[in-house]
């Protein structure tokens, strides 16, 4: 009974430790996978921010700047260094910002249009198929946005354009322009295209970086978590096999004194004081199942006086009726062997208590033959504390697993959380900064603890 016991809960661990394992696996693929995602959003998002911020500037400088300077007769023009006194266009200073906030990230702007002014189109030089595909998509629909993602040389770059609209402070210039390629703008049309485009190299850095720390806090998590598993289970395990193996020794001794007693003292089997002084409960009976003998032992397990008990069947005594057959099987086995023993060990089944409850014993049969009288020794004890203690300790494991579980889920949660928010920090830091303006929140301590989570 104890080597299965053993065998039973040492492959309960090694199977719970594979199930976390496989779980631990399961959700790095997955994380990976949300990183991808997080990767491609983020970095859409940063040009979507910048292509904002280069689409309200244009409509500020426009109508605050450009509008006051005509009334001023302040010349406004593409080759502004070239005149004294004169200001670039909206289109030329919106790019030239544009170029300078994407320079800070390794990005880079870009205007173009199937219409530009002579000068635009001699810097440019012709469109390509997917600059015409891109102005094509954006006519059908304005407020629509095109992106992709391609490789230079080894790094991926997001590319995220959207349309540029003609104002109502632009028509009547563009329209009036002695070299402007159309004359017919109305608001709302779409004059081209305002392509911002963003390396990854350094989102997927962050990002990587991020990812990183949470697997170190992880798998530090996972190591401590196993450890202290294995440590549980190697407990219950040898507590067990040692509480197994006291039992099963005493109860060997027990059934080896027993058998040397009563094959030297058989003729006095009925004197009984040898059989009282037994550790186990015994019971003789004859072969048709008549008790002979029924040990002080046999009387506090089972409730029954002995002068009770002798002459009675076992039947009608101490085998429940849900037993009957596998008792009855049992003997006509033990008549068919020739040997001395039973040739298998030691058994557990459900006896009957004088109360009528049923209660769990391990027994062990021992056939003699003496003048062609067939004898039976049954040796027995309760075992009802010994399965509770099995229980408990089944128990304890299962406590020990969910214990493992809730540290798991915690552990992850709080690390998750605490480097999105620095995550979140450091963004809106840098946007604030990209625009001018200082800092929010002091990062400094957050940057230590992710540091200090992934060293």
């Amino acid at each position: 009974m104890s080597t299965s016991f053993d065998d039973k809960t040492e492959n309960k661990l090694w199977l719970t430790g594979a199930v976390f394992l496989a779980v631990i696996g399961f959700v790095y693929w997955q994380m990976n996978q949300l990183s991808h995602d997080l990767i491609r959003s983020n970095a859409i998002e940063n040009a979507s921010q910048l292509s904002t911020v280069i689409r309200e500037f244009r409509t500020l400088y426009t109508s605050e700047v450009v509008r006051n300077a005509k009334k001023s007769g302040v010349r406004i023009t593409h080759d502004y260094q070239s005149h004294e006194g004169a200001i670039p266009l909206p289109a030329t200073l919106s790019m030239m910002l544009g170029n300078r906030l994407a320079a800070r990230g390794g990005g880079k702007t870009r205007l173009f249009s199937e219409f530009p002014f002579p000068w635009r189109a001699e810097e440019r030089g012709a469109l390509s198929q997917l600059d015409l595909d891109t102005i094509d998509t954006l006519r059908a629909d304005p407020k629509a946005h095109v992106v992709r993602l391609e490789l230079l040389g080894e790094d991926p770059w997001i590319y995220y354009a959207t349309a540029d609209l003609m104002r109502e402070a632009c028509v009547n210039c563009h329209n009036s322009h002695p070299q402007t390629p159309r004359n017919d703008w109305k608001v709302g049309d779409v004059r081209g295209v305002v392509e911002v485009s963003v390396p990854l190299k350094l989102v997927i850095a962050r990002t990587q970086a991020s990812f990183d720390a949470i697997w170190w806090l992880v798998g530090l998590g996972t190591m401590v978590v196993l450890g202290i598993l294995a440590y549980l289970g190697r407990t219950i395990i040898d507590r067990s096999s040692a509480l197994a193996e006291g039992e099963r020794r005493l109860g060997d001794e027990t059934m080896r004194r027993t058998r040397v007693e009563f094959e030297l003292e058989q003729s006095k089997l009925h004197k009984g004081f040898i059989l009282d002084s037994a550790d186990e409960a015994i019971i003789a009976m004859d072969e048709e199942g008549l008790i002979t003998e029924f040990n002080h032992a046999a009387e506090k397990i089972f409730g029954f006086p002995r002068n009770t008990a002798i002459g009675s069947r076992v039947t009608d005594l101490v085998i429940p009726a849900s037993s009957y057959e596998a008792h009855k099987r049992g003997v006509q086995q033990i008549l068919a062997d020739h040997t001395r023993e039973l040739s298998g060990k030691r058994i557990e089944v459900n006896a009957l208590h004088a109360d009528g409850s049923e209660f769990p014993i391990e027994i062990s049969i021992t056939k003699a033959s003496r003048d062609g009288e067939v004898s039976f020794i049954a040796c027995m004890h309760d075992i009802s504390d010994r399965i509770q203690r099995e229980d408990q300790l089944r128990g304890a494991l299962d406590e020990a697993e969910q214990s493992r579980v809730d540290l798991e889920a915690f552990n992850h949660f709080s690390v998750d959380r605490e480097l999105r928010m620095v995550d979140l920090k450091t963004e809106v830091n840098n946007l604030l900064v990209d625009n001018g303006s200082e800092a929010k929140y002091d990062v400094s301590d957050d940057e230590e603890l992710q540091l200090g989570g992934s060293s």
